[in-house]
């Protein structure tokens, strides 16, 4: 998935993290990224700590397939951030992945 943009940005607005589910906040610095994947476009905006833990993640097992994130890390991001990322991760899988 050919990434065009990797960059920090500060919010200007409230946005959501891709990887958490909770708000980027006025004032916060982010990472966004974009690119295309099948001929479509696709852009995330990530806090910090949960972007590097991704990050982090992959580069020590390798890149996630289609986009689903490795559960550990989700389970690393809860552990920093004091929130659940299980309900996000849940509500955007099919069925047949409800059960990890």
């Amino acid at each position: 998935m050919p990434q065009l943009k990797n960059i920090k940005r500060t919010a200007r607005k409230e946005h959501r993290c891709e990887l958490c589910y909770q708000p980027i906040r006025p004032g916060m610095t982010y990472i966004y990224r974009s690119g295309f994947y099948d001929g479509a476009a696709w852009d995330t905006k990530e806090h910090l700590e949960c972007s590097a833990l991704m990050q982090t993640w992959c580069e020590e097992f390798g890149y996630p397939e289609d986009g689903e994130g490795p559960a550990d890390v989700y389970e690393a991001i809860d552990d920093l951030s004091g929130r659940s990322t299980r309900l996000r991760r849940t509500s955007r899988t099919t069925t047949t992945s409800l059960g990890n």
